[in-house]
């Protein structure tokens, strides 16, 4: 439980931290709540392209959770650069989402090393996947660190338009798993 915490407490600290130097500006109102669910079973329905191995066979366990809140518009307030630096304004604007994240942790809490490893999900492929997790899940695992994959983009969740870019295969959420998936926004 601690870890989903830790898990949405950082998801909240990342929509809201806009500052290079890890400080949020003073427009910038308290962190709307966030409600997380799960985790949601069987793991065994959990669509998520990058795991071609059983973890159990490594020690690890995989589990997925919903995330739902209001999220918050922001508008800068000067030209944006190039280095990251921008001053930004709450815009008024919201919109309200339920997403997912799936977690990859070992079976044996006392081999969990204290490193999570957060990833944005990339949807280029026109679904959810896991570049970080596939080339580094060999040494997530020999380190015991935790992986979070999250599902942030509109097309991870609904898919792109006119299906996959495979003929006759879509992982999008919403599309492989409705019954799983429908609700998310």
């Amino acid at each position: 439980m601690r870890l989903v915490r830790l898990v949405s407490l950082s998801i909240a600290l990342s929509s809201v931290v806009a500052c290079g130097d890890g400080t949020a500006p003073p427009s910038v109102g308290p962190v709307p709540r966030v409600l997380v669910e799960g985790p949601v079973g069987p793991a065994s329905g959990i669509v998520l392209q990058g795991t071609g191995f059983d973890l159990a066979e490594v020690g690890y366990e995989r589990a997925e959770y919903f995330v739902s809140g209001v999220a918050r518009a922001f508008a800068p307030l000067e030209p944006l650069s190039a280095d990251g630096h921008w001053k930004i304004e709450e815009s008024g604007a919201t919109a309200a989402y339920r997403t997912r994240f799936v977690v990859h942790r070992p079976t044996d809490p006392a081999r969990f090393s204290g490193l999570v490893h957060v990833e944005w999900l990339n949807v280029s492929a026109g679904f959810d996947s896991a570049p970080d997790w596939i080339s580094a899940h060999v040494e997530f695992i020999r380190r015991g660190h935790v992986w979070v994959g999250v599902s942030a983009q509109y097309v991870g969740v609904e898919g792109a338009p006119g299906g996959g870019p495979i003929p006759g295969i879509d992982f999008a959420l919403k599309r492989s798993n409705p019954e799983r998936y429908g609700d998310l926004a």
